[in-house]
C-alpha cells in the first residue's frame, strides 16, 4: 500500500493519473453540473456550521460533510469543522446504532485532512486510535455469523476496507488490514457471481451501491492494484453499472424484484446518480460511461436533495474517454449501437433476464424475466416470474411492501401468487424458517419459501455449500438463451426445483410436482410475447394455475361473478379466451391457448387484489400500515388459468400483445400440434415450432407453415446439431445453436429437417 496520502479515491498533487484534490476544486470552480449536484450539501455544511456556533451537537454523519466541502472549497473553516468532528464526533458501531457504522466516512476524512496545515501528529494519532478502535468492534461482528451476505455482511465487508486503509502509523495496521481485506474480498466474489443484487435494484442503489464503488476505488488508489482475490474490480463493477442499466424500464422505475417499493430516478428522489457516475469514473468503460449519461437524462433528478450532494466529490467526472461524435446529450444513441437489447445477468445464480425494444422512448417494450436461486431474506419466490412495460406497466409484480412480519407480506407479497408465475396448490405446505418462528408460515400454491424474515447465511462458501444440499437455495436454472437483433428473444428455464418436488421438498412438506418448465419467447415484430409452460404434479388432484397481474382489471366479452360484491370487486370467471386490460395509454392483449380444458378466473378490486387460498379457505391479506402510499401501477387484477384436465401433466401456452392504446387489435395467434412431440405456434411472419416435453430429439421432422410465413424459429434441438433443411426455396445445412435454437427464413409450405450429424445430449426438458 502507497505511504502518502491522500489515497482514498483521491492522489496526491502531481499524479499523473487519478482524481486529485485540485483537480476537484477546479470542478466547483468551473463545471456546472458538479456545482448543481454539491452545491445542496455545501448550504447544509454552511448551516451546521452555524449550528456549532449556536453550541448545537453536532450530527455523527457531518465529518463527511465538512470534509468534502473543504476538498470542493479549500476554506479553512471546513477544515477546522472536519478536524473537531474526527477528533470528538460520534463514530456510530454496527451492532450498537441500528443502522450501518460511519467509521469508513471518518477514514475518508482522515485521509483527506492528512496533511492540511491543521493537522498535526497528535492530532493523527489520536483520530488513528479513535478509527482503529471502531474499526475492531466491526471485525468482531464480520468474523461471526449474524451479518449475511447479501444483505448487511458485504456492506460491513466494504465500510471496513475504507477504515482498514486510513490507517497509516497504527500499531495494528497490518493484522486490522488483513482481517478487512479477507472479508472485503468475500464481497467481491459474492457481487461478482451474481452481477446485481438479489434483493433488488431498491436496496442495491440506496444501501449497497454507492459503498461498493467506494471501497473499489479506495482499494486502486491505496494500492495501485484493481484485482481481488482473483478477479478484476472494473469488471465486476462494470457488470453490475449494466445491471442497474438495464433494470431501468423506459419510464424512469427500476423492476420491482423483492422487498422494495415502485422506485427510479423518474419515479422518487434516490441515490440513482452517483453509483451510475462512480462506476463510470472507476471503469472509464464506454458503456458505463454512456449509461450514466442515460440516468442523468431525466429530467430534475440531481444526486440528492440533500448532504449525498458530497457524493459528487468521488463520484462525477465529467472528462471521460469517449469515441469521436459520441454526444454526451444523447446517450441512448450510442447504447442502441453499441448494447444487446437482451441480456442475463448470474445465469447461473441470480438468473435475470431483460429484454428491451430501444432506450430512449418511452413507448418501447421493456421485459424482465428471472429463474434464478433463493440468495436473500428480502428475495421474493418469484421464480420464473416476468414483468412488461410499453408507455406503462401492463405485466406487474402485485403488492406493496409493508409490514415486514405481517401474514400479508408472508401470505402473500413475497410469495408465488404475487408474481406472474405458476401455482400448484397442495394442501398442508408450509414454510419451515416461518413456522419455527411463530409467523405466518403457509405456502400459498407457490413456491418453496426458505428465508421470508431473515437469513442464516454467513458467508458466500455457505450459501455454496448449500446450494445443491442441507437448506437447497438451488431454484430454477436458465437452461436457454437465445437473441437475435430486431428478431426475438428466447428463454428456457427449469423451475422444478423451486417447488417441493421429486428432486427436493423441505422436510414435512409434499413433493408435490415432479417438472415446471417456462419457455419464454419475445418476438420484435409483431411486438408478441409467447409463454409455454409444461408442470407435472405428482396428484391429479393438485389445482395448477397460470398467473397474469396487470394494473387494470382484465376485460372480456362475458363474465360470472362467483364472489365479492361486484364484478369490479370480486371473483369472475369467464369462458372467453382472449383478455384485454388497460392503463395508462397502453393495452394488453391476452390469448389463452392451452390448456383445451381451462377456467379462465378474474381475480381483483379493493377487497379481492391480494386474494389467497389458505387451509382454512380464502381470504383477502390486505397490507397493515404501507411504508409508502400505494401505488396505482402495482398490480390490482389477476387473470388466473385453472387448468380443468383430471390430469398430472399440464400444458400452458398463452400469447401477450403489448399494444399502444392508438394501435389495433392484433391479430390471434394459431396453435397446430404436430405430433406427439411438438407443436407450432403461427403469429404474423413467425413459425415457432416448440417441443411441449422431451425436446425435437429425433432425425427427420417435418411440418407444414402457414402461408404468410417468412420467419423460422425452432427451440429444444440437440445443441450445436446440424440439419439439413429443405423447404420450396431450396435446400441448406443449418445449425443450432449452444443452446439448441434455430431460426431461418422460409416462406409457406412444407419445411423438412433431416439431423446431418447426430451428436449427444437432448433438448431441455
Amino acid at each position: 500500500m502507497r505511504s502518502d496520502h491522500p489515497r482514498l479515491g483521491f492522489l496526491p498533487e502531481g499524479a499523473s493519473e487519478g482524481r486529485t484534490i485540485a483537480g476537484v476544486r477546479d470542478l466547483f470552480r468551473e463545471d456546472k453540473w458538479f456545482r448543481e449536484y454539491f452545491l445542496p450539501a455545501l448550504r447544509i455544511a454552511e448551516e451546521r456550521l452555524a449550528d456549532q456556533e449556536a453550541d448545537a451537537p453536532a450530527a455523527p454523519s457531518e465529518v463527511l460533510l465538512f470534509a468534502s466541502a473543504w476538498v470542493a472549497t479549500g476554506e479553512d473553516k471546513y477544515a477546522e469543522a472536519a478536524l473537531a468532528a474526527l477528533l470528538a464526533g460520534e463514530i456510530t458501531q454496527t451492532p450498537t446504532a441500528g443502522y450501518y457504522s460511519n467509521v469508513w466516512q471518518f477514514a475518508l476524512a482522515y485521509d483527506w485532512l492528512f496533511d492540511c496545515p491543521q493537522m498535526n501528529e497528535e492530532r493523527r494519532r489520536a483520530i488513528e486510535e479513535r478509527i482503529a478502535s471502531a474499526l475492531r468492534v466491526e471485525l468482531i461482528e464480520l468474523d461471526g455469523d449474524y451479518p449475511v451476505i447479501y444483505h448487511g455482511r458485504t456492506q460491513l465487508g466494504n465500510n471496513t476496507l475504507v477504515a482498514a486503509l486510513a490507517l497509516s502509523s497504527h500499531p495494528d495496521r497490518e493484522e486490522l488490514l488483513g482481517r478487512a481485506m479477507a472479508h472485503y474480498a468475500e464481497a467481491v466474489r459474492a457481487l461478482a457471481m451474481v452481477e446485481g443484487w438479489p434483493e433488488g435494484p431498491g436496496y442495491w442503489i440506496h444501501n449497497r451501491a454507492f459503498p461498493f464503488a467506494v471501497a473499489a476505488d479506495c482499494y486502486i488508489t491505496a494500492t495501485g492494484k484493481s484485482t481481488v482475490a482473483g478477479l478484476e474490480l472494473r469488471e465486476v463493477l462494470k457488470a453490475t453499472a449494466l445491471w442497474q442499466l438495464y433494470a431501468l424500464a423506459p419510464d424512469g422505475s427500476f423492476v420491482r424484484h423483492g422487498d422494495t417499493w415502485e422506485c427510479g430516478p423518474e419515479t422518487s428522489r434516490g441515490l440513482w446518480q452517483p453509483p451510475m457516475d462512480y462506476y463510470a469514473r472507476i471503469t472509464r468503460d464506454p458503456e458505463v460511461i454512456a449509461a450514466a449519461d442515460h440516468f442523468r437524462s431525466w429530467q430534475g433528478v440531481q444526486y440528492h436533495p440533500g448532504r449525498y450532494g458530497w457524493s459528487a466529490v468521488l463520484a462525477y467526472e465529467p472528462h471521460l474517454p469517449m469515441p469521436s461524435g459520441y454526444d454526451p446529450a444523447r446517450p441512448t444513441e450510442y447504447l442502441n449501437a453499441h448494447l444487446p437489447r437482451a441480456r442475463v445477468f448470474g445465469r447461473e445464480t441470480l438468473g435475470e433476464a431483460y429484454l428491451l425494444e430501444r432506450w430512449g422512448d418511452r413507448d418501447a417494450t421493456w421485459i424482465s424475466f428471472k429463474a434464478g436461486d433463493v440468495l436473500a431474506h428480502h428475495g421474493h419466490y418469484d421464480q420464473g416470474g416476468f414483468t412488461l412495460t410499453r408507455r406503462s406497466p401492463l405485466a406487474v409484480h402485485s403488492g406493496d411492501y409493508a409490514d415486514y412480519t405481517s401474514p400479508y407480506r408472508l401470505g402473500y407479497f413475497l410469495q408465488t401468487v404475487a408474481a406472474n408465475s405458476l401455482l400448484v396448490h397442495a394442501p398442508g405446505e408450509f414454510s419451515n424458517f416461518s413456522r419455527q418462528r411463530g409467523d405466518f408460515h403457509e405456502v400459498t400454491g407457490g413456491q418453496r419459501v426458505l428465508m421470508p424474515t431473515g437469513s442464516y447465511v454467513p458467508s458466500l462458501n455457505d450459501w455454496l455449500r448449500n446450494q445443491h444440499s442441507g437448506t437447497h437455495y438451488q431454484a430454477a436454472d436458465i437452461l436457454a438463451f437465445a437473441s437475435e437483433p430486431e428478431a426475438f428473444d428466447y428463454l428456457a428455464a427449469d423451475l422444478t426445483e423451486a417447488y417441493n418436488s421429486t428432486r427436493h421438498a423441505d422436510p414435512g412438506n409434499p413433493a408435490k410436482v415432479s417438472a415446471v418448465v417456462r419457455k419464454f419467447l419475445y418476438l420484435r415484430q409483431p411486438q408478441a410475447v409467447i409463454i409455454f409452460d409444461r408442470v407435472v404434479t405428482t396428484n391429479a388432484d393438485y389445482s395448477t394455475r397460470w398467473l397474469l397481474h396487470t394494473p387494470g382489471r382484465p376485460e372480456t366479452e362475458s363474465e360470472e361473478l362467483i364472489e365479492g360484491p361486484s364484478a369490479e370487486d370480486g371473483r369472475l370467471v369467464t369462458g372467453d379466451r382472449w383478455l384485454r386490460t388497460e392503463c395508462e395509454g397502453a393495452q394488453l392483449f391476452h390469448q389463452v391457448l392451452l390448456p383445451e380444458a381451462a377456467q379462465v378466473r378474474k381475480i381483483g378490486g379493493d377487497h379481492y387484489r391480494h386474494y389467497v387460498e389458505l387451509s382454512t379457505g380464502g381470504v383477502n391479506l390486505e397490507p397493515g400500515q404501507r411504508r409508502r402510499p400505494e401505488s396505482e401501477r402495482v398490480g390490482r387484477w389477476r387473470t388466473e388459468v385453472v387448468a380443468d384436465e383430471e390430469s398430472c401433466e399440464h400444458l400452458f401456452l398463452n400469447v401477450l400483445w403489448p399494444r399502444l392504446m392508438e394501435e389495433e387489435k392484433p391479430s390471434p395467434a394459431v396453435l397446430t400440434p404436430l405430433d406427439a412431440s411438438a407443436l407450432m405456434v403461427s403469429l404474423g411472419e413467425w413459425a415457432v415450432v416448440l417441443a411441449p416435453r422431451e425436446g425435437l430429439n429425433c432425425h427427420l421432422f417435418t411440418y407444414e407453415a402457414p402461408p404468410g410465413s417468412k420467419r423460422h424459429l425452432l427451440v429444444d434441438l440437440r445443441p450445436r446439431s446440424a440439419w439439413r433443411v429443405e423447404t420450396a426455396e431450396g435446400s441448406a445445412l443449418r445449425f443450432a445453436s449452444g443452446d439448441g435454437v434455430l431460426r431461418f427464413d422460409a416462406g409457406g409450405g412444407p419445411v423438412r429437417l433431416t439431423l446431418s450429424a447426430p451428436r449427444n445430449g437432448g433438448g431441455h426438458m
